[in-house]
């Protein structure tokens, strides 16, 4: 998953807030094919949702990747 998180920079050497918990827009990656969903804060844990749905992750590790904008993110073969 690549999830879009405001980040928000606190002081002078740069380190950042991210705001963990309003949820936002996300790709959710599985078996070579992404989509755009949603991701909420469920009790502490990054969940995608797909038209208000939990959505069902493959089994496997999975991967969060955090990022400030989805516009900044690219896929190639």
């Amino acid at each position: 998953m690549v999830v879009e998180m405001q980040h928000k920079i606190i002081d002078d050497y740069g380190r950042r807030s991210i705001d963990l918990t309003s949820g936002g827009k996300a790709y959710f990656i599985q078996k070579g094919t992404y989509r755009e969903v949603e991701w909420r804060n469920v009790e502490g844990k990054i969940i995608p949702y797909e038209n208000g749905i939990p959505a069902k992750f493959v089994p496997g590790k999975t991967w969060i990747n955090i990022v400030p904008n989805l516009k900044d993110v690219s896929f190639s073969e």
